[in-house]
């Protein structure tokens, strides 16, 4: 994080006076470089400091203790959800309308009092705007007390209906490779199977009865997916067949290696993506991408944060996510660049506004498919068609 100085030094003269004036801090200079020298200087001092905390609502307090407890900066988007906008200004329309005797939000307090800054950070994802408190104010400011960390699901009652954990997609994968080892099937493209073939797997699927109680259609794209991302398929002689090299080791395995296999061949698997696949979502190839391992690993460290051998209700989990990370897919909390529409109505489902229509569905898919799928999670329903609780399996 930058200093304070370095902060001061991206503002021109019509902020640094605003800072200044709401602290009664003098500014006998109309040289940039003086002003934030002498504010900087002053800002520092603990007595300062604590005029500027004492100008604080509770709610602005709240605000400013939080990001101290998320070591100082936090994303824009995210802080300004939470805590309201910060509006822009040029110098003139800043000096004219004197915003700082009337903030929009505790965020703006907290800004037009000199407190937080913008900037941004490069992250494993991207570069993302932040917001944050300077370093050597961050030093001066106290330190709140902590928060109990919570993730507030509920426990649900025991079900009237349930789906069992089964190893859908292992055993679906065996067929897969078993009926590759026998017909012809040449691809389409590349290793994409043709419609024909498809079409066979899913009769062997059903009559076999490895066919999920929920979004079964979507279970042999994803074991096509797992078998590429494992290596299990090659084209030989323009047929795709089972690779024999890394096929005899599987087959081999112990339960425990395939499921573990298949388990962390799903969570790196970028030739299958989730969201993509909804049947609830159209997303339109604009040049945007998501990255479907950061959404499943999330996904799967809150699931750690549930009660053990309990059931849990799933729309409880889709709101703790909602308030303690809505952003788990977006890293940079943007929610107006994916283009995804609503394929009923044809509606666009750009803004935060639209997060349990694309977030909550993709959560609720990733819990109630691929997850049972793999075996890992149990499934229960009262009266309706879509499951309302969920209960990890151990494996």
């Amino acid at each position: 994080m930058k200093t304070l100085r370095e902060s001061l030094l991206d503002y021109d003269m019509a902020m640094l006076r605003a800072i200044a004036e709401q602290l009664q801090i003098p500014l006998e200079t109309n040289i940039q470089k003086e002003a934030v020298d002498h504010l900087a200087l002053e800002l520092s001092k603990p007595e300062v400091v604590g005029k500027a905390l004492a100008l604080l609502s509770s709610e602005e307090r709240e605000a400013l203790d939080n990001l101290i407890r998320w070591g100082g900066k936090a994303q824009v988007a995210f802080f300004t959800r939470r805590y309201g906008p910060i509006r822009p200004f040029g110098p003139g329309k800043l000096a004219r309308e004197r915003p700082w005797e009337n903030p929009a939000s505790p965020a703006e307090k907290l800004w037009f009092l000199g407190m937080i800054f913008k900037g941004f950070e490069v992250t494993e994802t991207g570069l993302v705007e932040v917001v944050y408190i300077p370093e050597d104010l961050l030093s001066l400011l106290p330190s709140p007390a902590p928060l109990e960390e919570t993730f507030p699901v509920e426990v649900a009652a025991e079900p009237a209906r349930k789906s069992k954990a089964e190893p859908y997609l292992t055993e679906a994968l065996f067929l897969y490779l078993v009926y590759l080892q026998k017909e012809p099937v040449q691809p389409v493209y590349e290793l994409e199977l043709p419609d024909a073939a498809k079409e066979a797997l899913v009769e062997i699927f059903k009559k076999r009865k490895v066919w999920p109680p929920i979004w079964a259609d979507l279970l042999l794209p994803c074991v096509h997916s797992v078998a590429l991302s494992l290596g299990l398929v090659r084209v030989e002689s323009g047929f795709i067949k089972p690779h024999p090299d890394y096929v005899r080791p599987w087959l081999k395995a112990s339960q425990w290696e395939r499921l573990t296999g298949i388990w962390q061949a799903w969570l790196d698997n970028l030739n299958w993506n989730e969201l993509w696949e909804l049947p609830a979502l159209r997303c339109e190839d604009t040049g945007w991408r998501n990255d479907p391992r950061l959404a499943r690993r999330r996904i799967v460290s809150f699931l750690s944060r549930c009660p053990e051998e309990q059931w849990i209700s799933l729309d409880s989990f889709v709101a703790a996510i909602k308030e303690v990370e809505p952003d788990f897919q977006r890293p940079d909390g943007n929610y107006n660049t994916w283009y995804i529409r609503d394929p009923t109505t044809g509606q666009y489902l750009m803004g935060f506004e639209h997060w349990e229509q694309v977030e909550g569905a993709l959560i609720r898919f990733i819990l109630t498919g691929p997850l049972h799928w793999i075996g890992v999670m149990e499934l229960g329903w009262d009266e309706g068609e879509a499951p309302v609780s969920f209960r990890l399996s151990p494996i």
